[in-house]
């Protein structure tokens, strides 16, 4: 099991290592033990009260076996009466903290985080920093007072909350402080004030969105033409010794010349896409986590080769949905899909994550339609011997391309960067044309270029990297890609309509995969105004 509070205070390096991160040794059948075990002392929670009743029908499951017989597969409208309410009385203990994530329409979903499971999950905050600041197995640069740069929602916005309470854990100093409240809307300018300060103490970790670091890294050599003032000696010391370095190197001024980053942790469907670009102007390879709100915790995150990641097995339990089977409960709602664990995953398929959390935490038999892809059943590099996989994206999200075919937002993102094509957003999805459905695919931008020329650099880049879609073609003649232009800021007004009618703001999203038809219809008028 992991540690404790104070992970600097007890024993060695190894010692720390080996209570932190000794699940990465664990064996497939030991994982299953610990998941059994853990799953049983929840059930004991859930079965005292009227959430956990109304899940298990009023029975109480003897074994794992009987829990997946009992208790359905669910989504979050059966949570609604229970918890959007906050009603603490029907869970199985009192939640220490509530956190929240997206819901339809940007409006919040709230998820209660049992005392237990805090702990837990703030233990693997230190093995995730641990694990991804190392160079080799217990080899980790982590250190107490490295200073962690994030620009993160505040809490409840889960996010926020493992950026305030995993610092306080792990005893980095934050910047920007969070020792006072702040709004969703006063994110930029903390981030602007985060980056000053960043300036004068150094960076050693931080934690942004991909895009924002490839937007900060484009843009550092022009913010610094245009700096005003005399900095404080630090800030100035620091910028120039990166200038120097920048010009020993002939290049334009980038962030891994200020600053060298021992950590970047990232999130987003789109760090491969930007992976290399955000190497070049920071210096750090991202390191990539899955993190799901309901699930409250990261389920799996990459090790220190940054290539799949790895499962950890002591904040739910795990079952997937073999991706055939979650096809047909998509087309048919009533038909009830068949689960495996994870000592019964196959290297190179596709599965739905279903996970019940532990500790007594809310949700059971949980869909959040979260696809992953298992590249292999073990990481011979590293020794581990677990499932290694990667984020696929949403199952219902996906386009499928007359059953040759399901594109993911993953591959998107790829094709747009290696086609080199100038965007500033996009959305894509599935539409009728004829006979055959199409990949419609629409882009913000300013470029002159030909979009038959785009398009065609497009085609050739899904192709390199969905070899089914290149089938489409191959095997069938058949062509399914459209690309549309549209003016620069589309997707931007859009999202301002959203919160100006009442979504919430940090869950405003231009839905880049499927969006719906009236989100579509009204991102297409306002390219038209």
């Amino acid at each position: 099991m992991l540690g404790g509070t104070d992970i600097w205070g007890r024993g060695t390096r190894k010692e720390i290592w080996d209570r932190y991160c000794g699940f990465l040794d664990l064996s497939v059948d030991e994982f299953v033990d610990i998941q059994n075990k853990l799953l049983m002392e929840h059930i004991s929670l859930l079965s005292k009260c009227e959430l956990g009743r109304a899940l298990m029908r009023g029975k109480t499951p003897k074994n794992p076996d009987e829990f997946r017989k009992i208790v359905p597969l669910t989504e979050y409208s059966f949570y609604e009466p229970f918890i959007s309410n906050k009603r603490e009385d029907a869970l199985p203990v009192k939640p220490r903290h509530w956190v929240c994530t997206s819901g339809t329409g940007g409006v919040r979903k709230w998820v209660p985080m049992p005392p237990r499971l805090y702990e837990v999950l703030m233990d693997l905050a230190l093995s995730m920093g641990l694990i991804g600041t190392a160079k080799s197995r217990g080899n980790f640069t982590m250190r107490p007072k490295d200073n962690f740069f994030a620009a993160a929602p505040p809490p409840p916005y889960f996010s926020g909350f493992m950026v305030k309470y995993g610092s306080e854990r792990c005893k980095f100093r934050l910047i920007p402080p969070m020792d006072e409240e702040y709004e969703l809307s006063d994110l930029p300018a903390r981030s602007a004030r985060g980056f000053k300060m960043a300036l004068e103490t150094g960076v050693d970790l931080i934690f942004a969105l991909p895009s924002v670091m490839v937007r900060v890294g484009e843009q550092l050599g022009h913010r610094e033409k245009s700096s005003q003032g005399m900095p404080p000696p630090k800030t100035l010391f620091r910028m120039l010794r990166a200038m120097v370095r920048s010009r020993l190197a002939n290049r334009p001024l980038v962030p891994k010349d200020i600053w060298k980053l021992k950590l970047c942790f990232v999130s987003g469907m789109d760090i491969e896409a930007f992976r290399d670009r955000i190497i070049y102007y920071w210096g750090s390879n991202p390191y990539e986590m899955y993190a799901q709100t309901e699930f409250l915790g990261m389920p799996a995150f990459q090790t220190w080769t940054r290539k799949a990641m790895t499962p950890q097995p002591y904040i739910g339990f795990f079952e997937f949905i073999p991706e055939s089977e979650s096809i047909k409960s998509l087309y048919d709602q009533s038909y009830k899909p068949t689960t495996c664990l994870l000592n019964e995953l196959e290297a190179g398929k596709s599965y739905e994550v279903v996970f019940t959390n532990f500790y007594g935490g809310a949700f059971a038999r949980y869909r959040p339609k979260d696809m992953i892809t298992v590249v292999a059943l073990d990481d011979k590099e590293t020794g581990i011997k677990l499932p290694q996989w990667i984020f696929k994206g949403r199952a219902d999200r996906l386009i499928d391309l007359g059953g040759f075919t399901r594109m993911d937002e993953r591959t998107i993102w790829l094709a747009l960067e290696d086609a080199q094509i100038k965007y500033e957003d996009w959305m894509a999805r599935k539409e009728g044309e004829r006979e055959h459905p199409i990949l419609h695919v629409y882009i913000s931008t300013d470029t002159k270029d030909d979009p038959e020329v785009l398009k065609a650099r497009l085609h050739t880049s899904l192709k390199k990297y969905d070899s089914s879609y290149a089938d489409l073609e191959d095997m069938l003649g058949w062509s399914p890609l459209r690309l549309t232009l549209l003016p620069l800021g589309v997707f931007t007004r859009w999202q301002e309509e959203q919160v100006k009618a009442g979504a919430d703001p940090a869950f405003v999203k231009e839905q880049r995969m499927q969006p719906s038809d009236a989100a579509a219809k009204r991102i297409l008028e306002i390219a038209q105004a």
